[in-house]
């Protein structure tokens, strides 16, 4: 394994993939980052160029046939898409190749698992960018933060040389003594955000100020910590306060993820908020009937276009 990572491939053109392929060709140059995608969507995207917080922004865009093992491939598709996206995560990943998923929800490192060696995986939770895309369009005030593990013996080069990266890019990360409860924490902060912007319409400022938006995704919070629980992982009302910080703090009028594919009547990723809330409750016997509701809600918008 090469001590600087050099080289990166990125699946997904989404919000994420743009906003960390921008920060990455802006700091190693433009081959440093190749986009792999379907000839079909490579042929489209190339009829209109992107654009980054106002600026025209060229990228690479390599096939599945055509991509070289990168050294790091960061895997930023939407969680409906991420089955169909694993032959290009197999092909951009070699065997010194270090993945990383900047995806929703907790179950995304395990689905690339079937495509790559799970030891090549290290946990990552993207967190605190608030960039909306429209079309080939991208804006964002806050790029967020990446954490990492600070220590797994079977992956720490890995780790070391993500570090490295991120330190030459500028890429905000944190190292986490506990990924997995960060993991966690990111889903119950998704499963109150995500799914009361969906259905409330409301964008980040508005979701905590006193109301019913708020008080659903507070209510929604609370039943995945009372889940964690079972999962050993333990979230608190600690960290339900700090998800509201985080919220407050980006104190904007975007909207997250699952409001911005509402508005565009794409298919949103409920199934990985609600959906994983209900189906791990009733594997505890544990009631959730804000998730439930909320669940139900966003299905019938989604039938009501799709």
């Amino acid at each position: 394994m090469k001590e600087r990572i050099e080289s990166v491939a990125i699946v997904g053109m989404g919000a994420l993939g743009m906003l960390y392929g921008g920060i990455t060709r802006e700091k190693l140059g433009t081959d440093s980052v190749c986009f792999v995608l379907d000839e079909e969507r490579r042929a489209r995207y190339r009829k209109e160029p992107c654009v980054i917080n106002g600026v025209k922004t060229d990228f690479r865009l390599c096939t599945p046939e055509e991509v070289q093992p990168a050294d790091l491939v960061i895997v930023a598709t939407k969680g409906t898409d991420l089955q169909g996206a694993l032959p290009a995560v197999k092909a951009a990943a070699g065997p010194d190749t270090t993945v990383i998923s900047v995806l929703n929800g907790i179950t995304s490192e395990q689905i690339i698992a079937e495509a790559v060696p799970e030891k090549q995986i290290v946990d990552c939770v993207a967190l605190g960018m608030d960039a909306v895309r429209e079309g080939r369009t991208l804006t964002y005030n806050s790029p967020g933060k990446l954490q990492i593990p600070r220590k797994d013996k079977k992956k720490q080069e890995a780790i070391d040389r993500l570090v490295r990266f991120f330190e030459e890019t500028g890429i905000v990360y944190e190292l986490m003594e506990d990924i997995q409860h960060a993991m966690w924490n990111k889903f119950m902060l998704n499963v109150g955000i995500n799914q009361v912007s969906a259905v409330y319409g409301v964008t980040y400022k508005e979701s905590v100020q006193p109301g019913e938006a708020m008080a659903d995704m507070v209510a929604a919070m609370r039943e995945v910590i009372d889940i964690s629980a079972e999962e050993w992982i333990f979230l608190s009302e600690d960290d339900l306060e700090m998800n509201i910080r985080i919220i407050r703090e980006l104190g904007t009028d975007g909207i997250p993820s699952m409001r911005q594919d509402i508005l565009a009547k794409r298919k949103t990723e409920v199934e990985l908020f609600a959906g994983t809330v209900i189906e791990k409750a009733r594997k505890y016997d544990i009631p959730v009937p804000v998730n439930k509701r909320l669940y139900k809600l966003i299905r019938e918008m989604e039938e009501s276009y799709l």
